[in-house]
């Protein structure tokens, strides 16, 4: 069963740089790249996905493992 999307008006959290983190993650298609391109640690890049993830639901489903490292 698909979720409803959450009202990011109403509540939501996802500001614009949480945002940028996603778009790149995904452009790069690696967190690893994307924290190098964006010049942070994987680590904390990692941990911001994971709270966009527990606040609005899976953004990357069944990633192959190593696409989001």
């Amino acid at each position: 069963m698909i979720s409803p999307a959450p009202d990011l008006h109403r509540g939501g959290t996802l500001d614009l740089k949480r945002l940028q983190y996603f778009c790149t993650i995904e452009e790069q298609g690696s967190i690893s790249k994307a924290a190098k391109l964006l010049n942070m640690a994987q680590p904390p890049l990692g941990k911001r996905l994971q709270e966009m993830e527990n606040e609005i639901g899976p953004l990357c489903s069944s990633a192959p493992r190593g696409e989001y490292d």
